[in-house]
């Protein structure tokens, strides 16, 4: 089965599109706490977040934290131990250099330092529709499960607040 976050699923109306067109009733939508993408095969399974080159750079930019989005969201895949972990980069590499104020150099040392201390693979996708091809290919890579299974992707509650970390024993009952 491939899961598709709901709100992924919302605004990427053309991928999951040609989900469903290529697998069909393995293609679920659900609301993932982690990652936009889950690949449940026979074989194993694959947790995917998916970026494209605009997003991946506005979540960059520091929030209420005073950290980026980006760098939240690799700690709580980085906790995920029960399968593996993708980040997709979506688009063209260049618009960094056409359209933006950032530094083009800067931008693929952050890639660099995110494989090298997350250990999380970066696989790049010209568009939407690479992307799908990728996700297709990945899943038959992993066996087709034709039924859903129940598999809990919780990130450890050691990067939450007290609060935080009430609620996720709670919700774990």
């Amino acid at each position: 089965m491939i899961f598709i976050d709901s709100r992924e699923a919302a605004k990427s109306k053309g991928i999951y599109n040609m989900l469903v067109k290529a697998l069909g009733q393995q293609v679920g939508v659900k609301k993932l706490d982690i990652g936009d993408y889950l690949l449940d095969g026979v074989e194993g399974a694959a947790l995917i977040e998916r970026k494209t080159i605009t997003d991946l750079l506005n979540s960059m930019k520091p929030d209420e934290t005073g950290r980026g989005r980006i760098w939240s969201q690799l700690d709580q895949l980085s906790e995920i131990s029960s399968c593996e972990k993708i980040l997709i980069i979506e688009g063209w590499m260049g618009i960094v250099r056409k359209l933006t104020e950032w530094n083009e150099a800067s931008l693929y040392r952050l890639l660099e330092s995110i494989q090298k201390a997350y250990g999380i693979p970066l696989v790049y996708t010209p568009d939407w529709k690479g992307t799908a091809q990728y996700l297709i290919a990945k899943y038959r890579s992993l066996g087709e499960r034709r039924e859903p299974r129940d598999l809990r992707l919780r990130a450890s509650s050691t990067s939450m607040t007290e609060e935080e970390q009430a609620l996720y024993l709670i919700e774990g009952l």
